[in-house]
């Protein structure tokens, strides 16, 4: 039977607020020098805040490292990612996956800058749980972090690793469900601090990161152990309850690149596609159960493709073979956009794609007169 976090907290008495200081304080002397904590801390700009968090959503921090600095680079500010366009946006965030959250952003950031006429003046930025949650694409724990680290607004943080923390103080050998993140969000609520939410959440967050971690937690260092009942009855490893294996479906996709004159030819996913829709992509197609294919991009004639191997790849619950063909193009199709070698790894926005030009890159034939032009 699910409990409330009433029943959860009655046995630490009064004892919420000493939880709190120990976590706000481990965090102080604690906490990774992110990117986004440094240009909050430097400029006090919510939009570097509001990026990190979009871009953490499902996606790993090393993966997130290297595109949030890129992502900046291109879109400084608020004013100028509401005034980019669609692919722009893509490019900025390739590799990333996910590609939702970012149409999500983009359409928040023209919401934002709706009545400013200059990157100059002043955004009106929401401030509390509520005003964020109306934005397009930011939800409970999106809007809880931006509000809390940005603006001091008292909402707790809940996602996987404080449900894991939350498993463990309390020895709850469940698989947090739904029911059970209400819970959690109401026992958060209780605990944050008015005067440090940001820290008391950003702290939450790298304990279950950096401390209180799936395998070999290091309860020895962890600042809130006299609180953990877990530890007390050595039952780290029973919560929280494992979860159930995921069930993937297989996925077989045709890819075919296509080389003219040392450029690559590309098509637009369409809004019907499976997967990546409205990306650029090499021309693909899914296999259907009768071997028949289901275009993602525009068709092209593959009689004469030439296979050059499989590569793996996932999306979501979708554990996908890609079959990479080598394709001579001798027609035109319509929308095919060509664009040259040095140019094509950052116009690719899917993993897919760049792990089917790099497994090309290793096996393609160049013609003889090729490479009697690359010695001069």
């Amino acid at each position: 039977m699910t409990h409330n976090a009433q029943d959860l907290l009655k046995p630490w008495k009064r004892k919420g607020s000493q939880f709190a200081d120990l976590l706000v304080t481990w965090y102080r002397s604690n906490n990774r020098d992110w990117p986004w904590r440094t240009k909050f801390a430097q400029s006090g700009d919510p939009y570097v805040v509001w990026i990190s968090e979009v871009m953490l959503q499902q996606t790993t921090i090393q993966a997130v490292l290297p595109a949030y600095l890129r992502f900046l680079d291109v879109f400084p500010d608020v004013y100028r990612l509401a005034h980019a366009t669609e692919d722009e946006i893509r490019q900025a965030c390739r590799g990333l996956g996910y590609y939702r959250r970012f149409r999500m952003m983009h359409e928040a950031s023209k919401i934002l800058t709706a009545e400013l006429k200059h990157e100059s003046e002043t955004v009106l930025w929401p401030k509390d749980f509520k005003s964020w949650k109306e934005l397009p694409g930011i939800g409970d724990y999106t809007a809880a972090a931006i509000s809390s680290i940005a603006f001091g607004f008292p909402k707790a943080v809940v996602d996987g690793n404080v449900e894991r923390v939350f498993c463990r103080l309390f020895n709850l050998q469940v698989v947090p469900d739904m029911k059970w993140k209400k819970v959690f969000q109401s026992v958060g609520d209780s605990l944050i601090p008015s005067d440090t939410p940001s820290e008391f959440n950003q702290g939450l967050m790298e304990l279950g990161q950096s401390v209180c971690s799936k395998q070999n937690p290091k309860c020895g260092i962890c600042p809130v152990q006299s609180f953990c009942e877990a530890y007390v009855l050595g039952t780290q490893s029973l919560a929280p309850a494992p979860k159930s294996a995921i069930n993937f479906e297989d996925v077989r996709i045709h890819l075919f690149i296509l080389e003219k004159r040392g450029r690559f030819g590309l098509l637009e996913r369409k809004p019907t596609a499976r997967f990546l829709k409205g990306n650029w992509s090499f021309p693909s197609a899914i296999e259907q159960k009768d071997l028949s294919l289901a275009w993602e991009t525009g068709k092209v004639t593959t009689g004469h493709a030439r296979s050059l191997g499989l590569v793996k790849h996932s999306i979501t619950k979708h554990k996908i073979e890609v079959l990479v063909s080598e394709l001579t193009c001798n027609e035109d199709v319509a929308g095919l956009r060509w664009v040259s070698e040095d140019q094509i790894e950052k116009t690719l926005v899917s993993n897919m794609d760049r792990k089917a030009l790099h497994l090309y890159l290793k096996r393609r034939v160049r013609a003889p007169m090729d490479s009697i032009f690359d010695s001069r």
